[in-house]
């Protein structure tokens, strides 16, 4: 078997390709080496990137689906933005899309009362007086995440799991593509 350098003419360039990947040149130096290394070492840290970028979203959506005791989100559930801001008890808030046909699936896994907004109801705890419209990064006690949007809409959930107390809450505006859930346990 030819190897390249050693003389032999006439096999063609497809043999000479083939013979020098099998048969690296022999150098010595990692001179000769270097653009080899860098592409390699490019490519691995490229597919490492997407790797990790498609990890964190999945946990993200794992993530709100076990929030709101889903087995799986909806497909168009996009735009996912989360934070845990609890010290001492869960509080965690995501914010994101959804299409609309797909919103009432996210209600599906507890009974949610629709309660109204803190215009409608300014006695209440939750509620802090605020200037201009409602919106989702105005409400109650939590860090802003996603898109700020106008509040059209409150489901609020106490399931009895919460032994020591807590609630799921559930905001979304008009439309509801664009959607927040709040969730606290003691």
């Amino acid at each position: 078997m030819r190897r390249p350098g050693d003389g032999n003419v006439g096999l063609g360039w497809k043999e000479d390709i083939r013979q020098s990947l099998i048969y690296p040149p022999q150098r010595g130096s990692f001179e000769d080496m270097r653009p080899r290394f860098f592409l390699i070492a490019a490519g691995l840290i490229g597919m490492l990137g997407v790797a990790g970028t498609y990890g964190c979203r999945q946990m993200d959506r794992n993530h709100l689906a076990e929030m709101l005791d889903l087995e799986t989100l909806p497909a168009s559930v996009s735009d996912l933005d989360c934070e845990s801001f609890g010290w001492t008890d869960v509080l965690e808030r995501c914010a994101f899309a959804v299409s609309q046909g797909d919103f009432p699936k996210l209600l599906k896994a507890h009974q949610y009362q629709s309660i109204l907004l803190c215009r409608d109801r300014p006695a209440e705890p939750v509620c802090f007086k605020q200037e201009g419209p409602e919106t989702s990064h105005g409400f109650c006690c939590g860090p802003r995440v996603g898109r700020d949007f106008r509040i059209d809409a409150i489901y609020l959930a106490q399931p009895a799991e919460f032994e020591h107390g807590g609630a799921i809450t559930v905001v979304a505006d008009t439309t509801r593509q664009q959607v927040m859930v709040d969730l606290y346990i003691e």
